[in-house]
């Protein structure tokens, strides 16, 4: 398994005395270049990545844009004016969880570095779309993703605006040479792929329940309100002013959004590192009681099958692979040519 994750929106760290987002190629350089291992031989990839950067969730926008209007009407302290001059149009509700423009750059690069780390698995690029199956979910920032990726894994080939069909996804280059169609399988109840439109006991889990009370325990507990109290104390000096909590979490998530996005945001300027670490922790507990290891789809899990499916596994790990590929017209009549593995 190689795997990579593209930059969290939502988590900063402090780097020369300013907030910063985590950057997947920061993290990847640590296992070094971009060049073939040396130390195995891949004969195989089964590979779980996550989409790329992608603009927030429209309850988000929707609040961010109606305290927005509120601060533009409002007296607000002088040293924070120019807020008011922040482009509204930058988070839009058309754009709520698309990708970006920099996340589909991300999976560019990713698969590049795929290309370059295991060069024996992508030496014939036309090998890479008949010989691969590339599944996501059915969000467009998912599909949006995996087309990046694919179109970084062939460097010397150009591509148009793929198509999506029910069951392939079509792929024309430009010069015309290939056209190819990718076996594409949009899953729509995997609790491993996206918990939130899966079915059965992943939707009904008590982890949910669990994500929610330790969730909005700690966003109505002291440490966030005292957040909230900085913040408005910083923006307001009539007294005037209110602000929710869901219009803290919002400047947040515009804050670490444009920090990814554009490596700077004013909105930012509003939260000590302290307070950056509080609203960092909300988002921990969001992620540990949803999708990790509090949530019941990360449990030790079994699956029963027929000997295809284990026998599929074998081929994915390159076990028992035989040393002369069988067809019809090389039968063994020593009989020492079987290729059973079941």
């Amino acid at each position: 398994m190689f795997s990579v994750f593209t930059s969290y929106n939502d988590s900063l760290e402090k780097t020369h005395g300013l907030p910063t987002n985590l950057s997947w190629s920061r993290l990847a350089s640590t296992l070094g270049e971009d060049k073939t291992t040396s130390s195995c031989q891949p004969v195989g990839i089964y590979s779980i990545q996550r989409h790329g950067s992608r603009y927030p969730e429209q309850r988000i926008i929707t609040t961010y844009q109606t305290f927005f209007s509120r601060i533009a009407r409002s007296r607000i302290n002088e040293e924070f004016a120019y807020l008011k001059d922040e482009p509204l149009d930058r988070f839009t509700v058309e754009k709520a969880e698309c990708l970006t423009d920099k996340g589909y750059n991300e999976l560019l690069e990713i698969s590049a570095r795929y290309s370059g780390r295991l060069f024996p698995l992508f030496r014939n690029p036309v090998s890479i779309f008949t010989q691969s199956s590339f599944q996501s979910t059915e969000t467009n920032r998912t599909k949006e993703s995996a087309e990046a990726f694919i179109s970084g894994l062939c460097k010397e080939c150009r591509f148009i605006t793929p198509k999506h069909d029910e069951d392939k996804l079509i792929l024309v280059m430009k010069d015309g040479k290939i056209d190819a169609e990718i076996d594409w399988l949009p899953i729509l109840h995997d609790p491993l792929l996206l918990p939130k439109i899966s079915s059965g006991i992943c939707k009904d889990s008590i982890a949910i329940e669990e994500h929610s009370r330790e969730f909005y325990n700690f966003k109505n507990s002291p440490f966030v309100e005292e957040v909230l109290h900085h913040v408005i104390s910083r923006l307001d000096y009539t007294g005037d002013l209110s602000m929710t909590l869901d219009e803290l979490q919002s400047l947040y998530e515009i804050c670490a959004t444009e920090m990814n996005l554009f490596g700077a945001s004013n909105w930012c300027k509003l939260f000590s590192q302290s307070d950056l670490r509080a609203m960092e922790y909300l988002y921990d507990l969001q992620e540990y009681w949803y999708s990790s290891y509090g949530s019941t789809s990360t449990k030790k899990i079994f699956k029963f099958a027929h000997s295809n499916t284990i026998q599929g596994v074998f081929a994915l790990l390159g076990l028992y692979r035989p040393s002369v590929i069988p067809t019809a017209d090389n039968y063994p009549l020593d009989g020492n040519g079987s290729t059973a593995v079941a």
